[in-house]
């Protein structure tokens, strides 16, 4: 059993047509206790019918694995079932570690852009509150605050503009 799941990277356990003698059945180490494949219905049918059952997933023990059985005949009598297992959670272990990776780096880029847009903005309405403080102090009648233009686009432009009028003023 070891050196067909060692070939195929796949548990086989190799069960006899008895329930009683399942538990001393060989099986691989990866495979899951014989008792547990032997109690399940689909290996039994194979035994009784004789026909191989199609690939499918099982929980045993706690466990996901896809599973298929082939009877092991001689002649035209049934002695036992070949079961040939492998883990789905294994299987399946690259492809969530990269969900969760993309999960994780799609959560750490939300993060990051919402604090670089919050800059950005800060960065482009700070001059513009600057300039309604500003006017507020001049409506007050403090006449002697003057914007600094330091900026070659339009909130400079304004900035300028506004400085001119309060000088003016």
């Amino acid at each position: 059993a070891n050196n067909v799941a060692k070939t195929t990277q796949t548990g086989v356990a190799f069960l006899p047509a008895s329930k009683e003698a399942a538990a001393s059945a060989p099986r691989s180490t990866n495979a899951p206790a014989s008792a547990s494949l032997r109690s399940m219905a689909e290996i039994t049918s194979v035994v009784t019918s004789g026909a191989m059952s199609p690939a499918h997933s099982a929980r045993i023990d706690q466990s996901d694995y896809i599973l298929t059985a082939e009877p092991l005949s001689a002649g035209s009598q049934t002695l036992g079932a070949a079961v040939f297992v492998r883990s789905l959670d294994a299987e399946l272990a690259p492809f969530r570690q990269i969900e969760r990776t993309l999960l994780y780096t799609g959560a750490l880029a939300l993060v990051l852009s919402f604090l670089v847009s919050f800059l950005i903005a800060r960065r482009i309405t700070r001059p513009i509150e600057e300039l309604a403080e500003i006017a507020e102090r001049v409506t007050d009648g403090d006449l002697s605050v003057l914007p600094t233009s330091g900026r070659s686009d339009e909130v400079g432009v304004l900035a300028g503009t506004f400085g001119e009028l309060i000088t003016a003023l």
